[in-house]
């Protein structure tokens, strides 16, 4: 904003900016506004004075921009100390979520670990166990081998698991057939249990074979009964 004066017949002319007008006037409260010249009319002793105020308000304009430039610098620190912040709080919270995700990552390795742990000792007393069955099962299936062979001068077991087959297939009581069929077999595996008896011998399976109702599938499926049954060879109760 600069400040410019002349001489003339009367004092000065000094024209001013329109923003320094209120301070012109307060310093120079007898001026003229010449609108002709759109300058201000001030006196013949009046230049020392304008010299004056030109140094004050240069001083003055000069102290203004020293401060519009320290507070330019001041938002611009602020605003660079904004964004570190911000930069900063986003850099922790993504080390916070990192941390949590290592944490579980660290808990759920742990986790795997144990499952292998506990999985290599099950799958050690699952073979120890299937290798147990396997002996068990085939001593089973030698133990009935050798009940066959000593019933087999009184009854045939293969013929006792056929009529049993034949029950399964004809447990229908809605089918006269069927019934018949069931009928027979039942009276042939009577006859074997009678044959037992004599022997001082009775077969839990083939009994409960031979109980089995017609006319109650649902309660006696004959399906159900296991053939193991069959080889509970017991004494006669006397």
């Amino acid at each position: 904003m600069t400040i410019t004066y002349s001489s003339n017949e009367s004092g000065f002319l000094v024209k001013v900016p329109f923003d320094l007008k209120d301070a012109f006037k307060a310093v120079f409260k007898t001026a003229k506004w010449n609108s002709s010249t759109k300058a201000w009319q001030v006196g013949v002793r009046a230049e020392r004075k304008i010299q004056q105020f030109i140094k004050d308000t240069a001083e003055q304009q000069a102290e203004i921009e020293a401060l519009e430039a320290s507070q330019a610098e001041q938002d611009a620190v602020e605003y660079d100390t904004k964004k570190l912040q911000e930069e900063i709080a986003k850099a922790q919270s993504e080390i916070a979520a990192k941390r949590e995700a290592l944490k579980n990552t660290q808990s759920l390795k742990a986790a795997l670990e144990e499952a292998k742990a506990v999985l290599a000792t099950t799958k050690t007393e699952l073979n120890e166990v299937t290798e147990e069955l396997a002996t068990e099962k085939a001593s089973a299936a030698t133990q009935k081998e050798e009940i066959k062979q000593m019933l087999s001068g009184i009854i045939d077991l293969n013929r006792v698991f056929e009529l049993k087959r034949v029950l399964e297939q004809n447990h229908v009581p809605s089918d006269r057939t069927k019934k018949q069929r069931f009928a027979a077999a039942q009276d042939e595996l009577l006859k074997m249990f009678r044959a037992l008896q004599a022997a001082g011998l009775e077969s839990a399976g083939i009994w409960e074979m031979y109980q089995a109702n017609i006319n109650r599938p649902d309660r006696d499926s004959v399906r159900n009964m296991s053939d193991d049954r069959v080889y509970l060879i017991t004494k006669t109760e006397e």
